[in-house]
């Protein structure tokens, strides 16, 4: 996964504790469950599936992720296998399918006489890691899950999950890019890309961004009206979201602040699901040049007035006193 690879792992209830799956899971951030241990369902199992043991532990679980299957992905899923558990502190794990509320995990033929594994909705079938690089791992906690007869078990939904959760694994579906983005003084739109510009000046910014199909293999617009822009100088001066035209291209314009510096152009775009989409781009802003500033500012206005005021001021001073002066002296003569 450091390289960029993508990983679909599957364990079991009879894997060994110091296995190299189990400490890779461990490093994503994901823990399987110990070693003898499966996940129980007294409500929710498939009476079917589970006729040989009758321990039922050929789950049932309707509790998939929206985010990666869609919100109209709809029946249930069967399971038997070990339980996973996801760290609370882990931002890049998501559980693509958990157990049903009344599930736990625990040796399926034992009495429970302490704390199970896991129970309820934190008894995770199925989890998913996504790095900041967008390498991808999937961790299955049922061999079974993926054979012939639970594939083709009437009434769920089996194959359409691991179809899908496969896609997602190896990036053929959800997975974003972004090309021709530009930028430019909208005085000067044939300028494009220019790497500085000047305070105050009125910016036009573009981006296309698109989404793999899963079924056709080719790039297609993607649309969604949360995508962000920011102009930033260690901190945001402007954070805008960017208008989209139902093709994939976003734009936006604004006007640059009066704070001459270095930029950057940034979009941190992490929608759940989809893979990230990153990137800077460093622009300078300058202050005006010596010769680019107008004649005469409309905020130096009162200044002007004060100067010319005091100008008339002392010139109707002068003559009130000459005069003044002249009318003392023909009263002394």
């Amino acid at each position: 996964m450091d390289a960029g690879h993508n990983v679909l792992a599957v364990g079991g209830s009879k894997m060994p504790e110091k296995s190299a799956l189990r400490q890779f899971a461990n490093e994503c951030g994901v823990e399987f469950d110990k070693r003898g241990s499966q996940v129980v369902d007294h409500m929710h199992f498939d009476a079917r599936l589970d006729r040989v043991t009758g321990l039922h532990t050929a789950v049932t679980s309707a509790r998939v992720s929206r985010a990666v299957f869609g919100a109209d992905f709809g029946g249930s899923v069967v399971s038997r296998g070990v339980g996973l558990s996801v760290k609370d502190d882990s931002a890049l794990v998501r559980e693509l399918l958990t157990a049903e509320s009344s599930a736990y995990s625990f040796a399926a033929d034992a009495a429970v006489t302490k704390y199970p594994e896991s129970t309820g909705t934190d008894t995770v079938l199925v989890a998913a890691v996504q790095t900041n690089e967008n390498a991808r791992a999937v961790f299955v906690g049922s061999l079974e899950m993926l054979g012939n007869e639970f594939l083709a078990a009437p009434g769920h939904k089996n194959r359409e999950f691991a179809t899908l959760a496969t896609q997602w694994a190896f990036k053929e579906r959800q997975v974003l890019r972004w090309r021709e983005l530009k930028h430019h003084n909208r005085d000067n739109p044939s300028f494009v890309n220019p790497p500085s510009y000047r305070i105050n000046d009125q910016l036009h910014f573009s981006i296309v961004i698109e989404q793999l199909d899963a079924e056709s293999g080719e790039w297609v617009p993607y649309v969604a009206d949360n995508v962000q822009l920011e102009f930033v100088m260690l901190d945001p001066y402007y954070r805008v979201v960017l208008d989209h035209d139902g093709s994939g291209l976003y734009s936006t314009k604004f006007q640059i602040p009066d704070v001459f510096g270095v930029y950057k152009f940034r979009i941190n775009y992490d929608q759940p699901g989809f893979t990230n989409i990153f990137f800077e781009q460093q622009v300078n802003v300058r202050p005006f040049r010596h010769n680019e500033f107008e004649r005469f500012l409309p905020c130096a206005f009162p200044y002007y007035a004060g100067a010319f005021s005091m100008m008339g001021g002392f010139f109707v001073f002068g003559v009130v006193f000459l005069y003044q002066a002249q009318g003392d002296h023909k009263k002394r003569d």
